[in-house]
This record gives structure tokens, C-alpha cells and sequence, in this order.
């Protein structure tokens, strides 16, 4: 979003030009080792043309020629990605011959990478611990350890933020803000705070969805049913058991895992961040120890009580505030931060169908054990934030189930292991499903996060519409970068 790439003229478009975004920092993310009793050990990630392979040449000089064979590779999986999108719009048949054979490989590369994961690829080409920790720090955007997850899914998200990151001006809500009025021009409409209790079907084709509001029930039919309440929802629980069952993506119910479940703390602090010694406009990516495959690995095995005992040991921390330009005219004198990691949904599971805020004594003392346990992992980083804490909210898996209605607490959707982007799963999960009038959208159609859900919209409105959407949208993008260049 910091220059006029193929996703900005994406967004300008569905938010009518409206959104502004403000660029983070040339050093977007940092990533922090901090281990007892040593020094933190601090790795700028650098956005811009070859900068963060020259930054991390001059860091590890031994590993010079490895270092230029990972970014090579980067740029090859980057490259081939596109054509692994082929697969979610031919017939089954058609990806079922092309996969056997092999010839699915001439199409793209980017099967043949995916088969193998992260650690795989990076432990085997690179020799130093550290650096291998390092291509893989960010592997928390999208949830599964480098053991797990296909090479291209860590590849994808480098090449994602080569450029730099941004923030939306005025707060993430200003992102629906200026979508709404762009829905309701084409005569849409927005409906809030009732739920969708199942899919209607009929016949063996969708028609509509069953809405709850209180004790309150509503039918609202339409010709075609766009579900973007994720795979795991729709199947087990939208669809009616006997329709989901025949479907041919049961077998991916049985199959697939859910992807992991975080922890979430939000602090506020009494003070303007100017005078606060913090990161500004960049994120945080902090580790207890090298080999965070293993690191991780170890404390999501472990039970709730083993893990209380120890620190946590992977943190994402950012201070929101500092990345928008408009809250210090909002609310001067304040600053936020944030803290996210990861925790299995198992560690709160018991308390999944209790009620917000009446969960008892039990919950409460287990969220704060671990909410407070990362927030002075935090004050130890950034020991002016200590005196400055005026507010703490920590929200755990169970509290992403009932907000987020994710059946587990996950953030992500389908967990991103290679398996899920193998050739058939990949096809397998496409916007039309087999139940006529019902498709699919947002990030289990094609990845996590922001821009991959928004993707995940413009393949099903493709399909939906049967016209090649991202043909139209390559064509605009390619007349505003004519338009911008004959105005220089």
C-alpha cells in the first residue's frame, strides 16, 4: 500500500479511493532474541530493493552465497504463484490428470516448492541457526512453524512486505468505513449483530440463510449464498449435516486441521509515545531462544499448567498508535500496544460455552497468568511502558470463538500446512463449492491475512460472475501506472 502496487489499485477501487494509508518504517519489523542472562540480539528486516539481503550479508558474511540463493528463490516462488491459482477454475477432472501426470508442474513451479516445508528448504540451504530463525521469524502471520508449513506460504509473505508495510490513516476501522458506501451504491447493505444459524437448501441447492436475532428467527432468501464464515463453519455447521456430508469437501473436514489460536493482550498507556523509549511505525517479533520450529513446537505440546510456569516464548509487539498520523489529534497524551502469541484453544476449551464475562474465578486467573506474563516480558524490552500502564485487556481463544465465531478460536482459518496447498486440496477449495448457489469466500479460499482474504473475495466474485476478474483488474492496474508515469 506504500505505492501504486496491483492490491493498492485493488482497494482503491472497493473503497471508492477514499482510504489513505501511512507507510511504516523502512525497518517495518525487527526481530529480537532474548535469552536469560544475555544481551537481546536485534535484526532490523529492512523494506526496499535488495536491502534486507544486503543488511543481512553484512551480518553474516559466511553465509553470503546462501543468503543470495534464498532471496533467488524467493523471487522463482514469488513468480510462480500466480499460475497455482490456475487449479481453483478448471474442472476436478482436469486437476486429478494434470497432478498424476505431473504436467501441473510445467504449469507452475509452485507445487513442486510446496511439497516441501519451510524447515526443509531453509535448514538444508542455510547453516546458521540464527539466520535460518531469521528468514522464518514471521512465520506468526500466518500461524503454522516452519515444520508444518510449505516453503512458498514463508517465501510468499517475505516478497509481501519487500516494499514496506502501511497502516490505514485514522485506525484498521476505517477500512470498512470506506468500503460500506461503495456496497451500498450498488445497492447492497450491511446488517449487523444477528447471526446466521444455517444455510438453506433445498432440493439440493442453497437458497438462503436462516438469521437469528434473539429469540427472534428471519429466512432471507437469494439466488446465490456467499459464505465467508470459513470452512470448518459452513460444513459442520451452516450446511445441513446430510448436504455437507455428500459433499465431495468433507473428506477436507476430516482431513484438515484448524489453524492455530492466539492470545491477544491490549494495553493502554498514559503517555504520548514521543516520550516513551519504544519501537515507532515498525513491529516487534521476539523470541526466548534459537530454533523456534523446536521453540514453539515445545510450548503449544505442553499443558496449561507446564506453560504458566514459564515465559512466553514467541511475542509479537507493536504500538498501533505510532503507525497513524491521526491519533495524536484523537487522543493526545495516550499510546496503545499490542502483544499477540499463540495458545492452544485446548488450554481454555472448558470455558468455550460459558458466558463473556462470567467465566469465573478459574478462566480469569489463567487469561491473566498469561496476559501479565507477556506484558513484563514486554516492560522488559521496553522498560518505560512499566510506569505507564493505564488499561489491559486480554482476550484468549475462547474469546475469539465468540466474537469471531472461529470454531476454535483460530485467527486463520485452515491451518497453512503444505498439505492444504497441495494440488487437489488447493483446487478442492475454490469459491463454487458442489452444493448449487453456494460459494465461498475470504481466506480459506485462498490464504490468510488481510490481503489474502481480499483476494479469496475477488476469486469468488469471479466465479460467481463467470468473467476473470483479475484479468479486469490487471488492465486497470496497467492504465493508472500508464496514467501516473505520462503525468511525471
Amino acid at each position: 500500500m506504500t505505492y501504486q502496487s496491483i492490491t493498492k489499485t485493488f482497494m482503491d477501487q472497493i473503497t471508492g479511493g477514499q482510504l489513505e494509508w501511512e507507510p511504516m518504517n523502512k525497518v517495518y519489523d525487527q526481530v529480537i532474541f532474548v535469552e536469560k542472562d544475555q544481551r537481546p540480539r536485534t535484526y532490523p528486516v529492512i523494506s526496499g530493493p535488495g536491502e534486507w539481503e544486503r543488511d543481512l550479508k553484512k551480518r553474516f558474511p559466511a553465509e553470503a552465497d546462501n543468503i543470495s540463493r534464498f532471496f533467488e528463490l524467493m523471487k522463482k516462488v514469488h513468480d510462480s504463484h500466480t499460475g497455482s491459482m490456475f487449479v481453483k477454475f478448471v474442472p476436478m477432472w482436469l486437476v486429478k490428470i494434470l497432478d498424476f501426470t505431473g504436467l501441473i508442474h510445467i504449469i507452475t513451479d509452485f507445487y513442486k516448492w510446496n511439497s516441501k516445508t519451510c524447515k526443509e528448504v531453509i535448514w538444508d540451504m542455510i547453516e546458521t541457526q540464527e539466520l535460518r530463525d531469521i528468514f522464518c521469524y514471521c512465520f506468526g502471520d500466518f500461524g503454522t512453524p516452519p515444520s508444518k508449513a510449505g516453503f512458498p506460504m514463508q517465501t510468499l509473505l517475505h516478497s509481501h512486505f519487500s516494499n514496506g508495510g502501511a497502516y490505514p490513516v485514522g485506525g484498521a476501522s476505517e477500512i470498512a468505513f470506506h468500503i460500506i458506501p461503495v456496497v451500498e451504491a450498488a445497492g447492497g447493505r450491511l446488517l449487523v449483530r444477528a447471526e446466521v444459524s444455517q444455510i438453506l437448501v433445498n432440493d439440493g441447492r442453497a437458497y438462503g440463510v436462516q438469521v437469528k436475532k434473539g429469540k427472534e428467527v428471519m429466512n432471507v432468501t437469494a439466488p446465490i449464498i456467499i459464505s465467508d464464515a470459513g470452512f470448518f463453519n459452513t460444513m459442520e455447521h451452516l450446511l445441513p449435516t446430510s448436504v455437507a456430508a455428500s459433499s465431495h469437501l468433507w473428506p477436507l473436514v476430516k482431513s484438515q486441521a484448524h489453524g492455530p489460536a492466539c492470545l491477544s493482550v491490549f494495553v493502554g498507556l498514559n503517555c504520548n509515545a514521543k516520550e516513551l523509549n519504544i519501537i515507532h511505525k515498525q513491529n516487534s517479533w521476539v523470541f526466548t531462544r534459537n530454533d523456534i520450529d523446536k521453540l514453539t513446537l515445545e510450548y503449544l505440546n505442553m499443558t496449561r499448567e507446564e506453560a504458566m510456569d514459564v515465559d512466553v516464548p514467541l511475542l509479537f509487539i507493536s504500538f498501533p498508535s505510532t503507525k497513524d498520523p491521526e491519533w495524536e489529534k484523537r487522543y493526545p497524551g495516550k499510546t496503545t500496544m499490542v502483544i499477540v502469541t499463540l495458545m492452544p484453544y485446548k488450554w481454555v476449551e472448558e470455558w468455550a460455552h460459558a458466558r463473556v464475562m462470567k467465566r469465573g474465578d478459574e478462566y480469569e486467573y489463567i487469561k491473566k497468568t498469561f496476559g501479565h506474563k507477556a506484558v513484563e516480558q514486554a516492560c522488559q524490552l521496553y522498560p518505560d511502558i512499566k510506569d505507564h500502564i493505564d488499561y489491559v485487556n486480554i482476550g484468549t481463544p475462547v474469546s475469539n470463538r465468540h466474537y469471531l465465531g472461529s470454531p476454535q478460536g483460530e485467527i486463520y482459518g485452515l491451518d497453512h500446512t503444505s498439505d492444504r496447498f497441495s494440488v487437489q486440496n488447493n483446487a478442492l477449495l475454490r469459491p463454487a463449492t458442489d452444493v448449487p448457489g453456494l460459494y465461498m469466500t475470504g481466506q480459506d479460499v485462498c490464504s490468510c491475512g488481510f490481503t489474502g482474504a481480499l483476494y479469496g473475495g475477488l476469486l469468488c466474485a469471479s466465479a460467481v460472475l463467470q468473467r476473470n476478474l483479475i484479468n479486469d483488474l490487471t488492465a486497470l492496474h496497467k492504465h493508472i501506472k500508464r496514467g501516473k508515469k505520462k503525468e511525471e
